[in-house]
């Protein structure tokens, strides 16, 4: 939407539906509850009652961290030398972006991939882990 707020082009748009205003995305979420993303996509507020809402009634914090599957460890004797690929049974990576595309697909329930859910002093945060 371009310009003011279109609240007929909203009311018509389906659950599941992101519509783009002012720098920001909105997402109807399917269970009737709206996302409001921003644009740095490391959080959304999510609005339980969206036509009398206040503020926000719950913030998700997002990460999304980037596996490494294989790192060169050090095998054998020391002279030798042998460096070879060894599988890593950790978590450890570096954390990169989160996308809008991985946002909307946890809310959906459609994100392929492991995630992490935790809540903290009130706050939830929710971690991705990806291998590329």
């Amino acid at each position: 939407m371009r310009g003011e707020w279109n609240q007929e082009k909203w009311d018509s748009a389906p659950l599941n539906t992101v519509i783009r205003f002012d720098g920001e995305s909105y997402y109807k979420i399917p269970n009737g509850h709206v996302a409001m993303i921003f644009t740095d996509a490391s959080y959304a507020d999510i609005y339980h009652d969206w036509n009398n809402a206040d503020g926000y009634d719950e913030r998700i914090h997002f990460d999304t961290v980037k596996i490494v599957p294989q790192a060169r460890g050090f095998q054998g004797d020391y002279k030798d030398q042998n460096w070879t690929p060894i599988k890593r049974h950790d978590k450890r990576g570096h954390t990169v972006q989160t996308t809008l595309k991985d946002i909307i697909a946890y809310f959906n329930g459609s994100f392929v991939g492991e995630t992490k859910v935790e809540t903290k002093n009130h706050k939830t945060y929710v971690t991705f882990y990806r291998e590329d």
